[in-house]
Formats: C-alpha cells, sequence, structure tokens
C-alpha cells in the first residue's frame, strides 16, 4: 500500500494479501498468441488517528492484456487497466502516494485514487538476430472530489523505439530512444529524452 495519509491517519501492517485472478484464451502455433482479462481487489488498512480506529479503503482494478503474434516477422502486444487504489500495478505510479489520498473537500477523510493506462507496441523481426520494435503507453490518475496538491502526478506519456542484434548466441548490443512527458493536477507539464545502449554477454 502505497497513500497519502495526510495528518489524520497512519500507517499500519496490512492483514490481506491482494486477490488476483485472471481468465485467459490462448490459440496459434504452441498458444503463443493470448488475450488475458484480469481483475484485483486490495483491502487497504490505514489508521484513524482522531477516532484511534483503524479503518480500511477498498482497491480495485481490471485489465485486458494481450500478445498477438501475426507471423514469424511481426507481434503485437497490449494492455489497458483502470481501478481505484492500484498503483503497484501500474509502474509509473509505483511510489507515488496515489492509493488514497486525503479528501480535498473534508481533509479528515481519505479517498482512493480512480487511475489507468494503456500501453500498444509492435515488434518486427528483420532476421533471426535482428529486430526492431516501438511503442506508446500513457497513465492517467483521474480527479475525485477535485486533488489534493498541485504537483500531484496527473497524466504520464511515453514513445520508444529500439533496435537488438544477437551478434553471437552470447553476444547481444541493443539500443533504445525513449520520448516521456509528465503533467501535474495544476497544468504544469514538461518532456524529457533518453538514449539507452545495452551490451550483453551470457555466461
Amino acid at each position: 500500500v502505497n497513500g497519502t495519509y495526510g495528518e489524520y491517519f497512519s500507517a499500519i501492517p496490512q492483514r490481506v494479501p491482494d486477490g488476483i485472478a485472471y481468465l485467459q484464451y490462448s490459440w496459434g502455433e504452441n498458444k503463443a498468441s493470448h488475450l488475458r482479462v484480469s481483475t484485483v481487489l486490495r483491502d487497504m488498512y490505514l489508521h484513524n488517528k482522531v477516532t484511534n480506529d483503524n479503518t480500511t479503503q477498498l482497491g480495485w482494478g481490471v485489465q485486458l492484456s494481450g500478445n498477438i503474434h501475426i507471423n514469424k516477422m511481426l507481434q503485437f502486444f497490449m494492455n489497458g487497466t483502470y481501478g481505484e487504489g492500484i498503483t503497484d500495478y501500474i509502474q509509473d505510479l509505483t511510489g507515488a502516494g496515489l492509493d488514497f489520498t486525503p479528501n480535498p473537500t473534508d481533509p479528515s477523510r481519505v479517498q482512493t485514487m480512480p487511475m489507468w493506462g494503456w500501453q500498444a507496441a509492435a515488434q518486427v523481426n528483420i532476421l533471426p538476430n535482428l529486430f526492431v520494435s516501438g511503442g506508446f503507453s500513457m497513465v492517467q490518475v483521474q480527479h475525485k472530489n477535485g486533488f489534493y496538491a498541485d504537483n500531484q502526478y496527473r497524466r504520464g506519456q511515453y514513445i520508444f523505439g529500439n533496435i537488438f542484434y544477437s551478434l553471437t548466441p552470447r553476444f547481444k548490443i541493443a539500443a533504445e530512444y525513449l520520448w516521456a512527458s509528465r503533467k501535474n493536477m495544476n497544468s504544469d507539464e514538461n518532456h524529457a529524452n533518453r538514449v539507452n545502449l545495452l551490451f550483453k554477454y551470457s555466461f
């Protein structure tokens, strides 16, 4: 659990693990392609310092994901997620304190935060030892009774492209370009560019 507790609440040990279930349909050669519908339920415990009682917030989420092999050269990847209080399941929001926040209309109460994200990518296998891939992703935290802080995360976007080449079965090199942006609740926004290089040797 990673929430913003404010002055009226504090963290306590969690009592119930997250409950997860999924249904998957696979097809094609060696069942290489699939679509999956997943769900998660979270019972998030916290302590009310005013009443000296423990209370809970319900987190929940649903996801549709898939890996679709068109042929030996081309495959697609995608997923879409929506829920409340599920920052551990959306990478860009992990550690952001947004499973729940104080309610802006009544700071003595907390509220779970609605959030969603999606991504789509494709991989093209040019040669048996050479492939390129690229994709786009977006994450957004929705308003609920307004927002708690001006610099609170609102939306992030990523665009990436990369290339992987295996010089030998043990030695692989790769390069990637990434463009990313972030927008806060008060509409402040900026972006960044990044280039990654990878050299991998497997002993």
